[in-house]
């Protein structure tokens, strides 16, 4: 049983990091095509609209290469195997060939909507960064000489490390700008109120009247991040995983941010632990 679960920990790993790369590449896709569009539009309502365009060759040539770096990153441990050294291997030159075509295509986002936008606003990349980190450190576990198993659990290490930074790292900036005041219940009854309509639209105005609701909110939104701290600790990180896939149906909810990319990142990095 132990080596089933050190063979699906880290199969797994990869497969739904891999869905997390698609989710961010297709947002990147459809931010190019419809470049004339605001960047947080719900893509339902433009998806077919004329104010679409083809992107060129070169975006396209760069979103093929990205997505076949994904999948064969994810692809290798099961059809090699299990993470043997020749699937490993395969993993760290899909990775970074992956990454720079996700880096390339994220310049052309930059290009067309400028740093400010795209940079400020909060278009970031987990998964990407869990990627990153993963190649980083299973690759230098590999050079010191650990067995491909150990230096591919390593690589997961540290992009557990480096997704509960970016948390840790959002509250620490929440804290600098504003202090304890981005948490005050004032402040989330603007952010609610401002997002009073749609489907969940009348559930928001009501938790916007509620100041006991929005300080809850706040207070759980900025310790949750904080708490993100848990991801260096393996044996928390299943339950600081489902955390954070709990805190973005929240967010979702509340505020209308569907953000899959941040939830699948979580849920990778949770499910390597079994490795």
């Amino acid at each position: 049983m132990s080596a089933l679960a050190g063979w699906l920990g880290p199969v797994g790993a990869a497969q739904v990091l891999a869905f997390g790369l698609l989710a961010g590449l297709a947002n990147t896709t459809f931010h190019l095509v419809y470049h004339r569009v605001p960047l947080y539009l719900d893509p339902r309502g433009v998806v077919g609209d004329p104010a679409g365009r083809r992107p060129p060759l070169r975006q396209l040539g760069r979103l093929g290469v990205a997505v076949a770096g994904v999948m064969v990153f994810a692809a290798s441990p099961a059809q090699l195997g299990g993470p043997g050294p020749l699937a490993l291997a395969v993993s760290l030159v899909a990775a970074p060939t992956a990454l720079a075509a996700i880096w390339a295509l994220r310049q052309d986002e930059i290009a067309t909507y400028g740093p400010e936008v795209v940079v400020r606003l909060g278009k970031y990349a987990p998964a990407s960064v869990c990627l990153l980190a993963w190649w980083f450190g299973a690759g230098a576990a590999r050079l010191a000489g650990d067995d491909a198993v150990t230096a591919g659990a390593r690589g997961w290490d540290v992009a557990a490390g480096a997704f509960g930074a970016a948390y840790v790292l959002a509250a620490i900036a929440k804290l600098r700008e504003a202090g304890w005041a981005w948490a005050r219940p004032e402040a989330m009854a603007l952010l609610l109120a401002e997002r009073g309509f749609g489907v969940m639209g009348p559930v928001r105005l009501a938790l916007a009247r509620s100041r006991a609701a929005c300080a809850v909110v706040g207070a759980a939104g900025l310790g949750i991040e904080l708490g993100a701290l848990a991801f260096v600790w393996p044996p928390a990180r299943p339950w600081a995983a489902a955390t954070i896939v709990g805190f973005k149906a929240m967010t979702w909810g509340l505020f209308g941010y569907f953000e899959p990319e941040w939830v699948l990142a979580a849920a990778a990095v949770g499910v390597a632990v079994a490795g």
